[in-house]
Formats: C-alpha cells, structure tokens, sequence
C-alpha cells in the first residue's frame, strides 16, 4: 500500500513540472534602497506594473505556480515595504510588492542557474541629502553599477548634496556574545538529530545556530550594512536548516507508520521540494557570503570581526549540508522503490 501511494505522488509531482515554480525570494537592505529577488525554477514570461498611486508593484507571471516550500518573507528591518503577496488566477501566478512609500522602482531578470526576477525599490528616484547619496552609492557599488556609481561620486565631490554626513564618536560596546565552543568544553553537550540511526551522516551543530546579530548602533553606516545584510544571509541558512530537520522527521515517521493515508502524500510532496530546493540555497548562501567576505570592512570592530568569523564558520559547513541533501535524497528514493 506504501508503495502504491508514494508511486501516485510522484505521477503527480512531475506532472506539476510541466509549469515554472516560484521556489524562493529573498532581499536586501540598503537602507533607502531594498533590491526583492523571486527565484524561478525556469525560465518565464511576465510583465511588471509600477502602481505608485497605490504603493504597490505588480508581477504578472504566465504559466506558474508557488512552491509550497516557500517561506514568507519579513520586512520589519525596512520601512520601505509593508508585505509581498502572492495570488493565482488559473495557470497564472501573481506578486504584489505593498510599499509603504510613493516609490521608484526598476526591475529586470537574470538567467543563471535558476530564472531570477529581481526588482529594486527606491524611497526616491535621486538622493537629495549627502546621506543618501552615500547609501545609493553603497548600493551602485555593491551590485556592479559602476557607471551609475562614478556618475554619483563625482556629484557628492562637487559638494551637491545638502547637508555632511555627521561622525559621532562613541564608546566601543562589549564585545559580541561568546561563541559556545570558547565555553567550558566539560559541560558541553553535542546536539545531534535522531535520523543518525538511518545512516545520515550528523552536522558539526553545537555552535552553528547560536550566533546573534551583534549592536552596530555604533559603526557607520556602511558598516552597519554589511553587518545587517551578512546576518540576513544568515536567517536563511536557519531556515535551510530547519526545513531539512523538517524532512527527517517526515521520514521517520513514515517509517514509524504501517500505513499511510493521502494526507501523508503532502508532507512527502513538502519535503521533496524542499530537497530540490535545498541545493540552490545552500549555492546562493555560499555567493552570497562569498561576496560579503570580499567587502568585509576595514575595520577591528568586534562585531565586524565577530560577524567575519559567522561567515568563514557557516562557509565552512556548507559542504556537509550538501551531502546531507544528497543522503536525504537517497533516503527518499531508497523507500519508492521499497
């Protein structure tokens, strides 16, 4: 019986391949700026409509769906965007960016490993003060507009801008919170997942979810953006993280089960995407980080050095995710065909 219901599924599942699937978004912060990024799993067609009447922007995609693996995201950190939301209309997917400001915006896509739709929103379209215009030119120069950055460096050195940017000297804070391996190693206890009994091989885990974003009320604001934006990453390698834990326990419960009903076929159909998946957050966490070393400032800041630290620990585990994936993988196949 097990077996007829997971062979049903999987009839299903690659039917629904036949259209595209949304299967991620992510975005940045750069304080006036926020760049939203939908991953597609192909290639797609869709226009785009910039309503600033009703501070809301518009993604009309043909021939998609949602992913059910998705997760939602959260713009408390920006007071640029309220929400995103996500509606279908027959074989249609819709997106709507709600701003909580009268907006610019420009969009445009990318064909890379996956299909990305990516849609920059700015508070307005030029900086009027010496402070935004150096958080638009951060944000030029770190996503590769050269051109748009020269432009505006020579404009804040011709003095263009309305008012300096005000440097306050401050006491340094205390340092970020301790790492739990620089601890007293005795009273440790290593986390471990119970699916090591089906031979998955266990994550080095005792540490790599206990970071916390460090105070940078006191660095500058370029560094108060690399900060912010490396711990974003970060909240997605949680995620990753969980949504794997998520289909170890969907295993071990299907092998606690002698039978199953078709309420079980969905959480299957879950964690299969959310395996398909796994691979290319894990490839984008580790660009993502991979960039964010190569800006790192050039500071002794603790937290600047604290969050560098993160970001070598989280790189250096991404491998043993990846064949963490691949096992579960396996796991799923090894009882289709049992």
């Amino acid at each position: 019986m097990k077996r007829i219901l997971i062979f049903t599924f999987f009839a299903i599942f690659f039917i629904k391949l036949s259209s595209s699937e949304l299967i991620h978004a992510y975005w940045g912060n750069y304080v006036d700026i926020v760049r939203i990024v939908f991953v597609m799993r192909t290639g797609v067609h869709y226009s785009t409509l910039m309503d600033t009447d009703n501070k809301v922007i518009h993604i009309h995609i043909n021939d998609a769906r949602l992913s059910g693996s998705i997760l939602p995201v959260n713009f408390s950190e920006t007071p640029l965007i309220d929400r995103v939301t996500y509606e279908t209309s027959g074989r249609d997917l819709r997106i709507s960016i709600h701003t909580n400001v009268v907006y610019y915006a420009e969009s445009f896509f990318l064909r890379e490993e996956n299909f990305k739709i990516v849609v920059d929103v700015f508070r307005q379209r030029e900086p009027s003060t010496m402070q935004q215009a150096l958080e638009y030119l951060n944000f030029f120069q770190t996503v590769g507009y050269h051109d748009r950055a020269a432009r505006l460096q020579r404009r804040i050195q011709n003095n263009e801008f309305e008012t300096a940017v005000i440097t306050r000297v401050v006491d340094p804070p205390p340092p970020p919170p301790t790492q739990q391996h620089d601890l007293d190693t005795t009273t440790q206890q290593t986390q471990t997942s119970s699916f090591d009994r089906l031979g998955v091989v266990l994550l080095d885990r005792d540490d790599v979810l206990l970071y916390l974003k460090p105070d940078v009320t006191f660095l500058n604001i370029n560094q108060q953006n690399w900060v912010n934006g490396a711990f974003r990453i970060y909240d997605a390698f949680i995620n990753l993280h969980i949504n794997l834990e998520q289909v170890e326990r969907t295993l071990e419960l299907y092998d606690s089960q002698r039978i199953v009903d078709i309420t079980f076929i969905e959480t299957m159909s879950l964690s299969s995407n959310i395996l398909s998946d796994a691979n290319i957050r894990i490839n984008e966490i580790r660009l993502q980080f991979q960039n964010s070393l190569s800006r790192i400032p050039q500071s002794n800041e603790a937290a600047i050095r604290y969050t560098g630290d993160m970001i070598q620990h989280i790189l250096g585990m991404l491998d043993s995710y990846q064949n963490k994936v691949s096992i579960l993988q396996s796991e799923i196949e090894r009882r289709v065909r049992s």
